[in-house]
């Protein structure tokens, strides 16, 4: 078992820093600069990089409202609670909604160059969720059924924010953001395989449409407070048709790439 790590918040004169908010403008900045990044390295003409920069700041607030819809249905006609995006937000509406406004940019400003940029844009979406979930990391906000596993963290099971329902004094649980958080180095790990292979274009999808719904559903059972039975069927959905969508790609492409070229 791990022994309790965290980083405090920082004080700065009469502001405080606090490590998660950290996490997430690094993820911010580094979206945008791995997706510039990769669209040049790629060879590939590429939307404005302000574009790359711009899609979380769509992603992070969607992924918010659907955190109230699932979780806080009351708070909808309080203004205060739904621009509060620091609260809280539901992580599959901040993935779908990122590669969403992704695909819209590729489509609108790169139609001839699509499934290079939209390539580009899978490498800024993941970069985004591993400092996402090291900040979840770092302050312990998901911590899952207690156990002996090696991977477990002490102290953290009273620990959660909103979900300080349930409490295991002195014990070591799993840290689900933490596991999400090496999930989300795999598919990094897993695009730079395929990048290293030279992998048709536009298979890079195909990561976390089959990494980030599996990573979730399989928390599931590590989870104390197992959502309500519709999310579960929700997220289950997103699942199959991620898994659906990314075979269909991967067989797609691979056949565009091993076709010979048209005649003209």
């Amino acid at each position: 078992m791990l022994p309790y790590f965290t980083i405090p918040p920082l004080a700065l004169g009469g502001l405080t820093v606090y490590p998660f908010a950290v996490c997430l403008l690094l993820g911010w900045v580094a979206s945008g600069v791995v997706g510039a990044a990769l669209a040049v390295q790629r060879g590939r003409p590429v939307a404005p990089a302000a574009a790359f920069f711009a899609m979380p700041l769509v992603g992070i607030p969607f992924g918010h409202v659907l955190q109230v819809l699932a979780f806080h249905p009351e708070d909808l006609t309080n203004p205060a609670a739904l621009l509060a995006v620091t609260t809280g937000f539901l992580g599959i509406g901040v993935v779908a909604s990122t590669l969403g406004m992704g695909a819209l940019v590729a489509s609108i400003f790169a139609r001839d160059r699509f499934w290079p940029t939209l390539d580009a844009v899978v490498g800024g979406q993941l970069a985004l969720w591993w400092f996402y979930r090291l900040g979840c990391t770092i302050v312990h906000d998901h911590p899952g059924t207690v156990s002996r596993f090696p991977l477990a963290v002490q102290g953290i099971c009273e620990s959660g924010g909103f979900r300080k329902t349930y409490t295991y004094p002195g014990d070591a649980c799993h840290d689900l953001g933490m596991y999400e958080w090496l999930a989300a180095g795999a598919c990094i790990a897993a695009v730079a395989v395929l990048r290293l292979r030279k992998a048709p274009d536009g298979l890079f999808l195909a990561v976390p449409l089959l990494g980030y719904p599996v990573t979730r559903w399989a928390l599931y059972a590590l989870d104390p407070m197992i959502p309500g039975t519709g999310y579960l069927v929700g997220e289950g959905a997103v699942l199959a048709l991620g898994m659906a969508v990314a075979v269909a790609l991967i067989r797609v492409r691979t056949r565009a790439a091993s076709a010979p070229p048209t005649p003209r």
